[in-house]
């Protein structure tokens, strides 16, 4: 098994890029320091965005937060937008330990392949 793995999510998320405005974007991976998401629009690699989404976890519904990078995009089309790879840069103590117990729950599922 890969040392790093992704799992397959669906994590609505909001996205705050550079000059500041927010959209709408999707996280279908998650991994230990970053995302896949599905975005509305292309995005330059190397750009910063803030994402910020809800997950549910132990429970209760917890909103998370980190600071990415685009690491790479590729372009759908025009009218559906682009699949990004995020790479973390800053997340909060308390959210990172609330993330790694998330992929903990995730590696450990045994009800169907999570892995991406």
């Amino acid at each position: 098994m890969s040392e790093n793995p992704s799992y397959m999510v669906h994590w609505k998320a909001r996205v705050i890029i550079s000059d500041r405005t927010m959209h709408e974007g999707l996280i279908t991976q998650v991994r230990k320091g970053g995302f896949g998401m599905e975005f509305t629009q292309a995005v330059s690699t190397g750009s910063t965005l803030s994402v910020e989404f809800h997950v549910k976890h132990d429970g209760q519904l917890r909103r998370l937060r980190a600071k990415t990078k685009v690491t790479y995009c590729m372009v759908k089309s025009q009218s559906i937008g682009a699949s990004l790879k995020l790479a973390t840069i800053k997340m909060s103590k308390q959210d990172n330990h609330t993330m790694n117990n998330i992929l903990q729950v995730l590696g450990n599922s045994d009800e169907f392949n999570l892995q991406a």
